[in-house]
């Protein structure tokens, strides 16, 4: 059984933010934040979550990028689905699974 994630692409002054990745698979590596869709939340809602929780930063989704779903994308199987998202407040700090 595959897993579903969303996550949170931000855009400003041409540069993209990234994390650092916390924990394994791909540990030390920098990625997009995001994460799991849990089962009583959309996956607008988890991009956002996700976002917060990991960078500090509450955005807002306006456009989905695509959805990811290459088998070998992710040793867990996860199918991503990605959005553009605009910030609207908070402060950019590490937390959860961002070193």
């Amino acid at each position: 059984m595959r897993s579903l994630a969303a996550d949170s692409v931000l855009i400003e002054n041409n540069k993209i933010l990234l994390i650092e990745r916390k924990f394994e698979p791909f540990k030390g590596c920098w990625a997009i934040p995001g994460g799991m869709i849990e089962l009583n939340e959309s996956a607008e809602e988890c991009a956002i979550r996700e976002m917060h929780e990991e960078t500090g930063l509450s955005t807002v989704p306006y456009q989905l990028i695509g959805v990811y779903s290459g088998p070998s994308r992710d040793p867990r199987g996860i199918i991503a689905v990605a959005y553009l998202v605009r910030k609207i407040g908070g402060v950019l700090l590490a937390g959860t699974d961002a070193k």
